[in-house]
């Protein structure tokens, strides 16, 4: 099990502005930490699932995804636990 997982958005009152398409640029940033073990780690936003990855110790990443307008939810998995999500707006 994933000894912590930590999400990072720049978010400002949990809201992005959308461009005249109806869509922001949300940049995701998150780290997991799982010492001495191999963990399989999956994030997405809402249910959509956007990518996963093995990770062993410590994984840091950070993403740039386009978001429609709307209320969302960002969320980082470990099967085995924890889970960690963030809820946001585009606007």
């Amino acid at each position: 099990m994933a000894e912590s997982i930590i999400i990072n958005l720049p978010l400002e009152d949990s809201c992005f502005q959308s461009n005249e398409q109806g869509i922001a640029d949300v940049t995701a940033q998150f780290s997991v930490t799982c010492p001495g073990e191999t963990r399989l780690i999956e994030w997405g936003f809402e249910h959509y699932p956007k990518g996963e990855c093995h990770v062993e110790n410590f994984w840091s990443s950070t993403f740039v995804y386009p978001i429609k307008r709307g209320d969302w939810t960002f969320w980082v998995k470990d099967p085995g636990g924890p889970n960690a999500e963030v809820r946001f707006k585009v606007i």
